[in-house]
Formats: structure tokens, C-alpha cells, sequence
């Protein structure tokens, strides 16, 4: 996943996490492969910086090798 896609989720989520009044939100993220793949680091990448853009308000939940099925 590309830097510039990663930014335009973060966008996304954040405007989503912006109509809820600054409420705190957790979200629940999942994927196929083992956390040392890839895309798993990607997402953690994403995760930590939406922690860091929502001051902590916005959390993900990372949910890796199919363990939400697929």
C-alpha cells in the first residue's frame, strides 16, 4: 500500500471520526496475512499514525492472519 493511498484512508476515517463530537472510536482492522507480511506492516504503519493525527481518540484494532476469517 502506497504512502499517498495510506494518507487518503487516514483522511477518510479522520472525517468520519471528526462528526462524532471528539468522542473516542475504535475500529476493527483485518487481513489474511501473517503480521510480518507486508501488508500487515503497512496497516500498522496506518494505525499508528492515525493514532498520532487523532491524538489517541481514533484506536484500530489489527486483526491479522485470517483470524476474522477469509
Amino acid at each position: 500500500m502506497t504512502v499517498r493511498r495510506l494518507l487518503s484512508l487516514a483522511i477518510f476515517v479522520l472525517a468520519g471520526a471528526t462528526t462524532a463530537h471528539a468522542q473516542a472510536k475504535e475500529l476493527v482492522m483485518g487481513n489474511v496475512n501473517p503480521p510480518k507480511h507486508g501488508t500487515a506492516l503497512a496497516s500498522q504503519q496506518f494505525i499508528d499514525k492515525l493514532a498520532e493525527l487523532t491524538g489517541g481518540k481514533t484506536k484500530i484494532v489489527h486483526h491479522h492472519s485470517g483470524a476474522l476469517g477469509g
